[in-house]
């Protein structure tokens, strides 16, 4: 169970990464809003046109067709809004709570085991 967990724990910073990557497309797009003054409801190609026909962008068009369509979004949503009731969730809170109780964090464990 414990070398589960840790697989899992790769599993984490994958997520973790995805979450990060989706927060530097929502500034990038942010940004371009408030610098191009464009309506925060255009869509977000919109926003990235509209801004690169008044500002040259260093982005390459590659980039800039990433953040039109913004691909982490949708990695990120499916890693932070798991399904608590499939069988991989039921095992990783399982192997979570082990893997707590085993480090001394006794309170943590028994928290999130009424998760499971």
């Amino acid at each position: 169970m414990k070398r589960d967990f840790e697989k899992h724990a790769q599993l984490f910073t994958d997520g973790s990464l995805l979450i990060l990557m989706r927060n530097v497309e929502d500034m990038k797009i942010r940004k371009m809003t408030r610098v191009a003054q464009i309506p925060e409801t255009e869509s977000h190609a919109q926003i990235v046109d509209g801004f690169t026909k008044k500002f040259k962008c260093a982005l390459t068009n590659h980039e800039l067709d990433q953040l039109k369509s913004l691909s982490g979004r949708s990695s990120a949503s499916a890693f932070a809004h798991i399904d608590p009731n499939s069988q991989e969730t039921r095992d990783y809170m399982t192997n979570f709570t082990e893997y707590l109780k085993d480090h001394g964090r006794a309170a943590d464990s028994a928290k999130y085991a009424c998760a499971r």
